[in-house]
């Protein structure tokens, strides 16, 4: 069976404006955000945007909303200019909807939390901030809020433009992310188109886009504009990542071959011992571990940054490393293999060795823990 560790975002996105360009990077969010964390909700669609109206309306009811905005709008323009670091009155309130949600949390619970079960009237209201809308929760007075998975990426009429563009760093060949597939060809077109699977952008970029603000940067990976929706400052080890995965997508996407193992990194077993192991470990260039068993258990997980940049000063710095040994007791040896795919030029040491090996055992011990 199969195991993921990481949370798999269902962000709804329409694509953004223009052609490869990026926005500005957002401000970082306030140490204690005023609505829970999204990871953990239930996926929700997000609203179809709609040419705004004439003062506020509400859309369930089909008319004006008598006195002008209710406080409760107000209060959601506030928590998101606060989010994103914006004035309030750049954000637009595009519409209101009257709603009844079926509990305390507003049908949008944190990761453990307990929820009155008292039916709560208020509203949902979406705003508009730049070419990204947003949808909040509210009760009648604004007192609770809460913000809905997912967000909408372009405002009504406005040409797309890629959610990522990623290039080699001759300009020679480029990938573009967008709503319904890869495109991908030389740099300048014309391209392919290859929809993704199950017609939804792969999980840990649907991640990647809310987690992080956008940027764009050179990496020894390529070249990678990245229009996200996140308030995170991506270090030079994230922005790698989120190139390394593009470029993967490319290779896959260009060699019609999805299933070669492209971008590894690096690969570790061990089998014997008195517990009995039969590890086999593989690592991504892109940060995505996979860990199987006999046992047919298998765990996938991603690298933090820390340790992303310990495997990139490996893999940039070193020459190819292929490494076996078994104990000498003959019974229950322990055999432990490990080969990392280095383009840098200089000769492992015994020390530098050790040190990958101990840093596989830890990934290892990391993933059996966590099941």
């Amino acid at each position: 069976m199969k195991k993921t560790m990481f949370p798999a975002l269902l962000l709804f996105l329409s694509i953004l404006l223009g052609a490869c360009a990026a926005v500005p990077q957002a401000v970082e969010a306030p140490a204690e955000p005023l609505i829970p964390s999204i990871e953990k909700q239930t996926p929700l669609p997000t609203a179809t945007p709609r040419e705004p109206t004439p003062g506020p309306t509400d859309s369930a009811n089909g008319g004006p909303i008598p006195g002008g905005f209710p406080p409760a709008a107000l209060a959601a323009r506030e928590a998101l200019a606060e989010l994103l670091g914006a004035y309030a009155e750049s954000i637009e309130i595009q519409d209101i909807e009257f709603a009844t949600w079926p509990d305390g949390c507003l049908g949008l619970p944190g990761p453990g939390e307990s929820c009155t079960e008292a039916m709560v009237p208020g509203y949902r209201v979406t705003l508009l901030s730049g070419t990204s809308q947003y949808i909040y929760r509210t009760n009648e007075r604004g007192t609770s809020l809460r913000r809905e998975a997912g967000v909408s990426f372009a405002a009504p009429s406005e040409e797309a433009r890629p959610l990522a563009i990623w290039q080699n760093l001759e300009c020679t060949e480029e990938a573009n992310l967008l709503l319904e597939g890869l495109s991908f060809g030389a740099c300048g077109g014309p391209y392919t188109v290859l929809p993704w699977a199950d017609d939804m952008i792969p999980a840990v970029m649907l991640e990647f886009l809310d987690t992080f603000a956008s940027f764009e940067a050179e990496t020894l990976a390529g070249k990678i504009i990245f229009n996200g929706i996140g308030t995170t400052i991506a270090t030079p080890a994230e922005q790698r990542v989120i190139a390394e995965w593009m470029k993967i997508q490319f290779l896959a996407a260009q060699s019609g071959r999805p299933q070669a193992d492209w971008g590894l990194a690096l690969t570790y077993s061990r089998q014997g011992g008195f517990a009995g192991f039969c590890d086999e470990m593989t690592i991504s260039l892109d940060g995505s571990v996979l860990l199987s068993s006999c046992k047919d258990v298998d765990v996938d997980f991603r690298l933090n940054v820390e340790q992303l940049e310990k495997l990139y000063a490996w893999y940039d710095g070193l020459g190819q490393i292929d490494y076996a040994y078994t104990d000498p007791a003959v019974a229950d040896a322990m055999s432990t293999k490990l080969t990392i795919f280095a383009q840098g030029g200089k000769v492992a040491e015994e020390a530098a060795v050790n040190e990958i090996l101990a840093f596989c055992a830890e990934l290892v011990r990391q993933a059996r823990a966590e099941q």
